[in-house]
């Protein structure tokens, strides 16, 4: 798991949430090959970027807030639902 801030510092404590939040993404999707977290600063709202590697697709989530921890549970919330729709979706495929 890659996590980068631009336009602040990214403190311990952020990081250690990030990483428990979305640790837990392949029970989801077993292909989860790499998760990637960008995190913007801009007039007192951060924007974050979470980029997910899968098995054959490439998934991206994108909000903004001015608490960075809202950021990061919306975050999770919008990419879980894209992976259980993946998931779904091959399961479907797989079926025909």
């Amino acid at each position: 798991m890659k996590i980068t801030a631009k336009n602040f510092e990214l403190t311990d404590t952020l990081k250690d949430y990030v990483e428990k939040r979305l640790s837990n993404l392949d029970r989801y999707f077993d292909g989860v090959m790499g998760v990637e977290v960008v995190f913007f600063e801009q007039r007192g709202r951060y924007t974050g970027e979470l980029i997910v590697r899968a098995k054959g697709k490439t998934m991206k989530a994108q909000t903004t807030d001015k608490d960075i921890l809202k950021v990061v549970d919306d975050l999770k919330e919008i990419i879980t639902k894209e992976l259980r729709r993946y998931k779904e979706r091959i399961k479907g495929h797989r079926k025909s």
